[in-house]
């Protein structure tokens, strides 16, 4: 697709073109004091107008982004295969520990934006992370992206404790939920965490269409597990809803 520019530069030509036929076709010789080429010139300077208008509006919502928006979209939080590593007594103290290992992060202590005190990701040059907590015990788990450059030690992050097979928290709190809301969606609890992320969205939308799957249901889950407030459809709720199980 042409850039804005080479658009502006089209019309500007088309233009152009289009006055000089005008001036050859209303007068011999040609005459640009002539009414009926005067007439002509109004319709094409209008359409002129309206096109270089449409031009610049489009500029506007194709403004190149920040900085600091590209290097968040380059690090793509949302796409990463994490693994859990550490555990933390809360957020607030596993978000402290990560941000004592760099001074250079993308993302703000919180995260990125649209996480919550339950799921957030973080990244920068030191590596992308997800932290999650346990709505119970409100013990935090540091999950680490599976592409990360360098690796991350326990000595490195003050109140760590290393993650083991018999102490893994369990992931199950709201499969009997989500088991009603989507049953009449013909797909499992087990065949839904066993999907990728693809197919989950395709799965969701499916459920949205779905007019058994009430959209006041799927609002009162989203509520409990805490849906950023920005997914405010029945469909992008669903989306997250199945996207949080079983966090990969």
């Amino acid at each position: 697709m042409s850039s804005i520019a080479e658009q502006q530069l089209a019309l500007l030509t088309a233009q152009g073109t289009a006055l000089a036929q005008a001036l050859k076709d209303t007068g011999d010789p040609p005459d640009p004091e002539n009414d009926a080429y005067k007439k002509r010139k109004k319709i094409i300077d209008k359409f002129f107008k309206q096109g270089m208008k449409k031009l610049r509006n489009e500029g506007k919502e194709l403004k190149e982004l920040s900085d600091h928006a590209k290097a968040l979209a380059e690090l793509d939080l949302l796409n990463k295969e994490y693994s859990k590593a550490y555990q933390f007594k809360s957020v607030t103290e596993a978000q402290d520990a990560l941000r004592s290992i760099s001074d250079d992060w993308v993302t703000g202590k919180t995260g990125r934006h649209g996480g919550n005190k339950f799921r957030q990701h973080h990244g920068g040059p030191s590596g992308c992370f997800m932290i999650t907590a346990d709505k119970t015990t409100n013990i935090a788990t540091l999950w680490v992206a599976g592409d990360n450059t360098h690796d991350l030690v326990a000595d490195d992050l003050d109140g760590a404790a290393e993650i083991t097979d018999d102490d893994e928290p369990e992931n199950g709190e709201f499969d009997k939920d989500l088991a009603l809301l989507i049953a009449c969606a013909g797909q499992s609890i087990d065949a839904i965490k066993k999907m990728s992320t693809a197919e989950r969205s395709t799965h969701a939308g499916k459920c949205a269409k779905d007019g058994n799957v009430k959209a006041a249901d799927v609002s009162a889950l989203a509520r409990k597990m805490n849906c950023p407030i920005e997914d405010n459809t029945k469909l992008k709720r669903l989306v997250w809803i199945l996207g949080a199980f079983d966090l990969p």
